[in-house]
């Protein structure tokens, strides 16, 4: 199995190409000191906050996990007076990527996750890479604009993920 070098470095190691670590003294990180603290526990997985608020998890994140993450942030969207944001469950995407019939993503999408709203700004919606990785869509409404937010970008990767992006972006 191939070693995984960390994605941040110490500053006194300088670290060509790579992302300096955090300075996590510094007050714009409101992060707690116990990176042992869990966070999330699901059968055997437990997700100390230490692996949350790394880029590059050593494990995949496990479904729930990440549509926890999505239902929460979908009710912390409502509650403001304007939505402008809507966020998706993975499995939106899967379905779509699966080629689910639209009545039924219809059925099932639209009344609870997509909100009316005039002022939408963004879509996310959480892709799975099987068998390691998450990707996001990210729909930029105002500038009309598909991003795809990954850590993991490998060139074998890059086709299947535009395909995927392009499929879901043109079936919604």
């Amino acid at each position: 199995m191939p070693q995984r070098r960390s994605l941040f470095c110490r500053a006194g190691r300088g670290g060509r190409g790579r992302i300096l670590a955090p300075n996590l003294e510094n007050p714009v990180y409101h992060i707690a000191k116990a990176k042992t603290e869990n966070l999330f526990k699901h059968y055997e997985l437990t997700l100390p906050r230490g692996k949350f608020l790394s880029l590059r998890p050593d494990f995949m994140l496990h479904f729930d996990v990440v549509n926890t993450v999505a239902m929460l942030s979908s009710l912390q969207a409502k509650a403001n007076p304007v939505l402008r944001c809507w966020f998706f469950l993975s499995t939106f995407a899967t379905e779509i990527l699966f080629q689910t019939p639209m009545e039924h993503i219809i059925e099932s999408y639209v009344r609870r996750w997509m909100t009316p709203t005039q002022e939408l700004e963004h879509v996310f919606v959480p892709i799975c890479k099987p068998p390691d990785t998450w990707y996001m869509l990210l729909l930029d409404v105002k500038r009309a604009s598909v991003y795809a937010l990954d850590v993991c970008t490998t060139i074998e990767s890059e086709p299947r993920r535009e395909r995927n992006i392009r499929l879901i972006v043109r079936n919604s």
